[in-house]
């Protein structure tokens, strides 16, 4: 939704360019200008200057017929601000419109066509087989990226009733899909109230990677769980190493034999008790021999 947001207002501003360059230029050297630089704006597939008595101006590429403003979208104009309009009877065609000089109502109209994938090519943003659908108000589709099925529209109206935001699962075909839908506002920067966001995707490829978890989760448990087994008996057994060597040491003073020292590396009690010990075999040595 902000990207979608943020090529709008990128096409918003390319379009107060052109009128700023368009201002001080008659209509012969406007037409050459456009016809000499068209790579210039390639985000806008045509262009056309509409004066006030209704003739079309082209500078770029053709724009059938002039579209009809309501009466809100003429007052926004009046204002100095960008429409944003969706062709009747189109395939995901977007015009943006505004003033050439909104000092000067009397110059005309700036009319855009905005490429359509510049602005809807939104699926590389998206999870893999997510299908994208962007309604305008009154569920007016403005893009689609796979045909609309009526049971999502089904699932999805109620909800948009009671909320700018939120998530629903519909049938398509034999697969459950599983939706988000977000609304985001525009009104105060493009006159239409709000564009609704859908996103959709089936449910085994979301839930693709649970599963994939679930038939990993129980090996790597039991290798862990070796792992901690394996690493515990190790330090017990580093542990009770100085015990078995003062047990072995005992024996041998039991047995007479006081001549072998005790040797324990472990810098901690153990090592103190067998420094200890040798100088107790030591002493029980120089007794009785």
């Amino acid at each position: 939704g902000m990207e979608l947001f943020r090529r709008l207002s990128l096409l918003s501003t390319e379009l107060d360019l052109i009128g700023d360059m368009l201002h001080a230029q008659s209509t012969v050297t406007k037409k050459a200008f456009w016809k000499m630089k068209p790579n210039l704006f390639p985000n806008l597939t045509a262009l056309a200057i509409v004066s006030n008595a209704g003739e079309m101006n082209h500078l770029r590429g053709v724009i059938e017929s002039q579209p009809l403003l309501s009466e809100i979208q003429a007052k926004q104009l009046a204002l100095g601000m960008t429409i944003v309009h969706a062709l009747e009877n189109s395939d995901a065609s977007i015009l943006v419109i505004r003033l050439v000089n909104p000092k000067d109502p009397t110059k005309g109209k700036l009319i855009g066509r905005v490429s359509s994938e510049f602005l809807w090519s939104v699926e590389t943003l998206l999870p893999r087989s997510t299908e994208v659908v962007i309604l305008a108000p009154d569920n007016i589709v403005m893009y689609s990226s796979q045909p609309i099925q009526s049971t999502m529209m089904l699932s999805l109206t109620p909800l948009l009733t009671a909320s700018i935001s939120g998530h629903f699962d519909w049938r398509g075909g034999e697969s459950t899909q599983l939706a988000s839908f977000w609304s985001v506002f525009t009104k105060a920067d493009f006159s239409i109230p709000y564009l609704v966001i859908v996103t959709s995707q089936p449910e085994v490829d979301v839930l693709a990677p649970i599963v994939d978890f679930r038939a990993i989760y129980f090996p790597i448990l039991l290798l862990a769980i070796l792992f901690v087994s394996l690493f515990a008996a190790n330090q017990i057994r580093k542990k009770l190493e100085p015990l078995v060597t003062l047990r072995d040491a005992t024996q041998r003073i039991a047995g007479g034999d006081f001549s072998k020292q005790v040797t324990i590396s472990s810098n901690d009690e153990f090592a103190q008790l067998g420094e200890a010990f040798n100088v107790m075999a030591q002493r029980l040595g120089t007794q009785f021999t």
